[in-house]
């Protein structure tokens, strides 16, 4: 395997979550994948009552460009156009998948599943207004056009696709 670049890191803590499957780190990083396109790593870890992240139990999955256009759009884009994404059948064994949810007002859940395991983390809209500025930074670079056209680029996607 050859080795991996990354980048910025963002990340969100759940540890005011009282059920303790919902208290968890989502971890989102810039990286470059094997085959040298711009792209991001979702992780979740399972967090201690004391706020510390378990990484040695994370889950992690690497988005394709395609993968990265998705959910660019869904973190962007009202619900009317798109209201959930799924990247199914990562992993060396392919039994890694990741599901994430437009939660209205409330934000958005972010669900890794691995081997039937699964991990989820909810973000509220500053969240993602954070995380839509974070993804859309590196899908630019993945497509070497700026923030802006990206922007427009992903409007007129979605528009042209639900008229």
């Amino acid at each position: 395997m050859s080795e991996q670049e990354y980048g910025e890191t963002l990340k969100f803590f759940a540890d005011w979550q009282k059920i303790e499957k919902k208290r968890s780190c989502l971890n989102f990083q810039k990286v470059v994948s094997r085959s040298g396109v711009p792209t991001i790593n979702i992780e979740i870890a399972p967090l201690e009552k004391d706020g510390t992240a378990r990484w040695e139990q994370k889950q992690t999955i690497q988005l394709s460009l395609k993968e990265l256009t998705q959910l660019s759009a869904l973190v962007l884009l009202s619900k009317k156009y798109i209201d959930n994404f799924e990247a199914r059948y990562h992993g060396d064994s392919r039994n890694k998948g990741l599901s994430v949810f437009d939660n209205g007002k409330s934000g958005m859940i972010f669900l890794i599943s691995e081997a039937g395991q699964t991990l989820e983390h909810g973000i509220d809209q500053y969240q993602r207004l954070e995380l839509a500025v974070f993804i859309v930074q590196q899908l630019s670079a993945a497509l070497k056009i700026s923030y802006a056209c990206t922007v427009v680029t992903l409007k007129s996607l979605y528009l042209i696709d639900t008229h």
